[in-house]
């Protein structure tokens, strides 16, 4: 611009502010005359409530968009890099960077129907496939198995019936049945194609999924580690997939959020990946932690039962609404031998000095196990596993029912369950199962709840049988999902 134009524009910009300020100025002066005559209604024995009642109602909505507008303002002013929390800095090549100190691989392990399995391929299934996965765990890096929620995404079924009306034209074209044969058959799979799209995009339907994520600082170490591992799961009749870098930036969005279509990942660069899995927003508070402004509730196993069956994760990893983590790795073998006689000593030491019959009992049992541990950490091929399992709790109803949660998240694909956070406790009671909430610890709680080689809380993780940590798989889900498959009815 000419410096005759420029001053032309400063000028009119000027004028632009004088005018705003001017507006401004009168809107204030306005406002404060309007407060004034209504404080005076407000005050006036005159005036019935049910003229004063919509003023009372304006002055609440316009006080909570204040204090909405101030939150998010707040909220602007304090935001610190989630990145730096996370320490994701890269997917590439099919593993994770952890700001290159150590990576992460990820295999998928599907579900399976063990009520069908007889006690030879449960053994084969539970000891000797993925028990021999977790024996190979190191005791540098914690190995995580992973349940998340994700919507079922149809694409590919809606495209078979979209296959299957073409293979109908071809039958016409070729005289095998008539036109108005061909309309029924059309109709009838159109209607299946619209019945899958409102699946598809609309009345999504959750599904568990279950996964377990290795680590090593070297990557050649890990790529072989990750292999002898699939080749382990596929001997105990899984059908184990390794993820790779869209799958594993997928995996990683949905341990902080459901509500996202998956299909998004194509509009991204493959570099930008490490962006694309961050959470929107997450704020610590004392007993929650709201992620994507979602009410978070964590919980760490504080005490496991002494006894449990083959399959015993079924119940506890399939409730509603949860993601489940559970961070383990090996410990040492002498130094668990002899963690464990120090402990018989001190259970014996306890039985001689007490005469309450249940409390007798108590501590045979007690005795009785670890000495059967023992027994099997001399004789067997067992390890010890430092294990720590975490439950989040996303409480869509919580969330609806706080209006001061800023900013509201959007509407939710994920079950809105009343009351959530007993519901959890309760359902891991029953296993014999006890909880902490994690109360002034959840900025722990949301670091050990990701995917990553740290536990926070390692120091207090129990010692488990690698065979019984084996033995929380298989993960039960029924369900008719058939790529071929033809819906006969319901």
């Amino acid at each position: 611009m000419t410096a005759k134009e420029k001053k032309a524009a400063e000028k009119a910009k000027k004028r632009s502010e004088k005018l705003e300020a001017k507006a401004k100025k009168q809107a204030t002066k306005l406002a404060k005359k309007t407060k004034k005559a209504e404080d005076k209604l407000l005050k006036s024995k005159k005036v019935s409530e049910a003229e004063k009642a919509p003023i009372r109602e304006r002055r609440k909505r316009e006080a909570e968009q204040r204090y909405y507008e101030s939150k998010l303002a707040e909220q602007k002013k304090n935001r610190k890099d989630i990145q730096k929390m996370t320490k994701i800095t890269e997917i590439r090549d099919g593993f994770i960077c952890y700001s290159n100190e150590y990576f992460g691989a990820a295999i998928e392990i599907p579900a399976v129907e063990f009520r069908f399995f007889s006690p030879h391929r449960r053994s084969n299934a539970i000891d000797r496939a993925l028990g021999g996965v977790i024996r190979n765990v190191g005791a540098k890096y914690a190995a995580n198995l992973v349940k998340i929620e994700r919507p079922m995404v149809l694409d590919d079924y809606i495209d078979g019936e979209y296959d299957k009306v073409e293979a109908l034209k071809r039958s016409y074209e070729r005289g095998i049945f008539s036109e108005a044969e061909l309309k029924a058959r059309i109709e009838i799979v159109y209607d299946r194609i619209n019945e899958l799209r409102a699946l598809n995009l609309e009345n999504k339907v959750l599904v568990p999924h279950f996964y377990l994520v290795l680590f090593d600082s070297d990557k050649r170490q890990l790529d072989s580690q990750v292999n002898m591992a699939l080749s382990t799961l596929q001997q105990g009749e899984m059908e184990p997939s390794r993820l790779d870098d869209r799958e594993l930036a997928i995996l990683l969005r949905y341990m902080n959020s459901v509500d996202f279509d998956e299909r998004e990942i194509d509009e991204w660069n493959p570099a930008d990946y490490a962006q694309f899995i961050m959470p929107g927003s997450l704020e610590i508070k004392t007993r929650t932690c709201e992620v994507n402004s979602i009410i978070n509730h964590n919980f760490r196993v504080i005490n496991y039962p002494l006894l449990v069956d083959d399959a015993w994760g079924a119940s506890l990893f399939d409730i509603p609404g949860t993601k489940v983590m559970m961070k383990f790795s090996q410990m040492d073998r002498e130094k668990s031998i002899r963690a464990i006689d120090r402990s018989i000593n001190e259970l014996n030491s306890q039985l001689d000095k007490t005469s309450i019959s249940s409390r007798i009992i108590e501590l045979q049992t007690h005795i009785e196990t670890l000495s059967e541990l023992l027994l099997m950490l001399q004789n067997n091929n067992e390890n010890l596993m430092a294990m720590n399992m975490y439950i989040t709790g996303y409480d869509i109803a919580a969330t609806r029912d706080n209006k001061l949660l800023v900013p509201q998240p959007p509407p939710s694909i994920l079950p809105r369950i009343s009351g959530m956070k007993k519901d959890i406790k309760r359902t891991f009671s029953e296993q014999g199962f006890k909880l902490t909430d994690m109360a002034c610890q959840q900025f722990e709680a949301f670091v050990a709840t990701q995917i990553n080689a740290y536990d926070p809380f390692a120091k207090k993780a129990r010692g488990v049988p690698s065979s019984t940590v084996a033995s929380v798989f298989p993960w039960i889900y029924a369900n008719m999902k058939d790529d071929q498959g033809l819906n006969l009815g319901s």
